[in-house]
């Protein structure tokens, strides 16, 4: 079954049954805010939902700029696999993935969500993790001998206010060179340092490039959790 999404303020949403579902591989949870609703349907199979989302609806929202039901997170992936399909549609349980360009990832099998592979960066090679609920990627400090072109601003899933400065860089995921722009935090102690200190990689890499303002797949992009390949393309 295709459902349809779209990109708002460079977040993956995704359309259930009529509602507005964030993706979001970096959630270990999926919920509904309204925590008298305990399931969701997906390809004629009913999911159990998380009933403590810990996260801020309100926060989530101004981030996101619209009204959201809830967030599909890595819980429900991991059962599924995926595919975002240039045309605006989404599929879940793909056994055939149509994309030919694929690299290998790492997913940890206590924390589902934390899905890591390879990426070069100005002909450094760096851990990295794919998340699809970033709209702004993260680079750690010190691995960039270029000067920014400006400064971004951006909030972590409890409102606290992540002041980056915005590189330019050239970047290859498999085979697929583009022009990626990475943030990096001014505050050792904010949300994606701490992340990425903690799991061990270097860069956190959303679907969408905030300031070209487009995704960076230009066919698709999935993420086959049983053989622990992402598809990018």
């Amino acid at each position: 079954m295709l459902y349809n999404y779209r990109f708002e303020n460079g977040h993956c949403v995704v359309e259930i049954e009529g509602e507005d579902w964030l993706l979001d591989t970096g959630s270990p949870s999926t919920f509904c805010f309204d925590r008298s609703i305990s399931r969701i349907l997906i390809d004629g199979i009913y999911y159990t939902l998380n009933s403590n989302p810990g996260y801020n609806q309100n926060v989530v929202e101004e981030v996101v700029g619209i009204r959201l039901k809830g967030i599909i997170g890595s819980d429900l992936l991991f059962k599924t696999s995926f595919t975002l399909n240039s045309n605006g549609t989404m599929e879940f349980n793909v056994n055939n993935v149509e994309c030919e360009n694929s690299i290998n990832i790492s997913i940890n099998p206590s924390m589902k969500n934390v899905i890591v592979g390879e990426a070069l960066i100005y002909n450094k090679t760096i851990n990295v993790l794919f998340e699809t609920g970033a709209h702004i990627s993260y680079l750690m400090p010190g691995l960039l001998n270029i000067n920014p072109i400006g400064t971004v601003t951006d909030k972590d899933a409890e409102g606290r206010i992540i002041n980056s400065e915005l590189f330019l860089t050239i970047s290859s995921i498999g085979a697929n060179e583009m022009k990626l722009s990475l943030a990096v935090p001014n505050d050792i102690t904010s949300y994606p340092i701490r992340a990425m200190k903690q799991f061990h990689f270097n860069a956190i890499i959303g679907l969408y490039d905030h300031e070209f303002d487009r995704p960076i797949f230009n066919k698709c992009y999935a993420i086959d959790y049983n053989n622990k390949k992402l598809y990018i393309e």
